[in-house]
């Protein structure tokens, strides 16, 4: 056995836990200095493990005459390992894993277990919270758990009513805003998608950025708990992979690109890329994560990532109600166990529920309805308030969109006089010619331009105009493609 991969078990009986991810990556966990640490093996982070164990131990390489290298045996203290022996060691640990044919799914902070899931309190005591219906306690990990070097410990839950003390904190006062956030943490907590993407807006003052970060210190506290959004999908992804809850902050406007990769996120689909150097190898991501936007204006365009949204507009704070960040984040510190302890009573309230609860909805975003609508009797709500709720949210964020969206104002005004009974219906040049006084800068100048916007605004012009639009309807013996508006009735 190579000597640096015996660093990782230091006394006698240990063992290293080698396996694959689902895109075929391995993984070691390790025990040193009573501390579990589960790393990618080509990651950087294991590397510098290697060497800082050999460092530590007085490991050295030791080279033969024919200059190839052997094993570590000779000890030197103080001397780092060759970057031939660290490539070798890993080299050994990938193939080992990848031979072992164990397929494990390690988490960031939180886990799928058979029963429920547990929750990484990313302390010393490498002890993770485990839920189940039963109820929560605090146990060893029975999954692995990668972490992050900006991760920060999560709190011990404590009982209490600490949603109330929370919203004593936050800026919202909306009841129907705070239950929607509660919404949008209960749903934090399912330990797979879909999540509801929270959009907090406001003017410059509303503590927009102040509460993405109190609401990710509760889930998934951080060094950094705020992002940037770049228009990169891979650095999408990067941001997704390497912490549990993600907020971006300040944004301004969302490119339609970005906005199809969000959507993506929020349900889980996949991400692929290439493999580095490679042709053929191709690598699979398939995000897990709750997130969080916020921006002074409606950031929000595309109707297909407001169907996926919960948005709550905050209020602009007044000067007298102002505290210092030192007294702030001092409360919450003091009331985030008790928000905690109170948000894995609901969610074990949902995991027994789960599987006897109904909803009527078949919204994009059923699966995390049901979840919250599981935990309505823990939350004294009324039976079924979960989708009215959202459902009105909806209904606000779609006109909202619309607002941001000024080929919406052109459609319905140019249906205005029509009924029920007198349709239009033509090919999008005829659309275009017919709008086209009200045509503004931002709006589409070409046929085709036209009618994939149109194509955006369909559901959101039939919820809230009571606009039915159908395109690209075939005439018959032409082969022109046809769009029909009418009135529903």
């Amino acid at each position: 056995m190579n000597a640096l991969i015996n660093l990782l078990k230091p006394n006698d009986g240990d063992e290293i836990d080698l396996f694959t991810d689902y895109r075929g990556i391995g993984f070691v966990t390790f025990k040193v200095n009573n501390k579990i640490s589960t790393l990618e093996i080509s990651s950087s982070q294991l590397k510098n493990k290697l060497k800082y164990l050999h460092y530590t131990q007085g490991l050295n390489n030791n080279t033969n005459n024919s200059g190839e290298n052997n094993d570590l045996t000779e000890t030197t203290p103080y001397k780092l390992p060759s970057k031939e022996a660290v490539a070798k060691a890993v080299e050994i640990l990938e193939i080992q894993a990848i031979h072992s044919e164990i397929k494990k799914h390690p988490s960031v902070r939180l886990g799928q277990t058979y029963q429920g899931f547990e929750i990484d309190l990313g302390d010393d005591t490498n002890k993770v919270i485990q839920v189940t219906s039963e109820g929560y306690r605090v146990v060893e990990p029975t999954i692995p758990f990668i972490r992050t070097p900006e991760m920060q410990p999560l709190c011990q839950p404590a009982i209490g009513s600490g949603f109330n003390e929370f919203f004593g904190l936050l800026s919202i006062t909306d009841p129907n805003d705070k239950k929607l956030i509660i919404v949008w943490l209960l749903s934090s907590m399912r330990p797979k998608p879909p999540y509801f993407i929270l959009l907090l807006l406001g003017e410059q003052g509303s503590s927009k950025s102040t509460t993405s970060t109190a609401l990710k210190y509760i889930l998934d506290p951080s060094d950094i708990p705020l992002r940037s959004l770049s228009n990169s999908e891979r650095d999408l992804v990067i941001n997704l992979n390497k912490r549990r809850v993600v907020c971006f902050d300040n944004l301004s406007k969302i490119s339609d690109n970005m906005s199809d990769a969000l959507c993506r996120a929020s349900v889980g689909n996949g991400f692929s890329t290439r493999k580095l150097y490679t042709d053929s190898d191709e690598v699979v991501f398939k995000p897990q994560n709750p997130m969080i936007l916020n921006g002074i204006n409606n950031i929000i365009e595309r109707q297909d990532l407001i169907s996926r949204s919960i948005v709550i507009e905050l209020p602009t704070i007044k000067p007298e109600s102002r505290i210092t960040e030192k007294e702030y984040y001092g409360r919450l510190e003091e009331i985030r166990p008790k928000v905690l302890g109170e948000l894995l009573k609901h969610t074990c309230c949902s995991i027994a529920n789960i599987d006897s609860t109904d909803i009527t909805h078949t919204s994009r975003m059923a699966d995390a309805e049901l979840w919250v609508t599981a935990a309505e009797q823990s939350l004294e709500w009324e039976i079924g308030e979960t989708s009215i709720l959202l459902e009105v949210n909806q209904l606000a964020a779609i006109k909202y969109g619309l607002e941001a969206e000024p080929l919406s104002e052109v459609i319905i005004k140019f249906m205005n006089n029509r009924t029920s009974t007198d349709p239009w219906e033509g090919t999008s040049t005829a659309l275009l010619e017919a709008i086209g006084s009200d045509l503004e800068n931002d709006i589409p100048k070409t046929a085709n331009t036209l009618s994939f916007r149109l194509g955006r605004l369909v559901t959101a012009l039939r919820m809230v105009a009571g606009l039915e639009i159908q395109l690209n309807q075939r005439q018959g013996g032409t082969g022109q493609r046809f769009i029909t508006i009418k009135k529903i009735a």
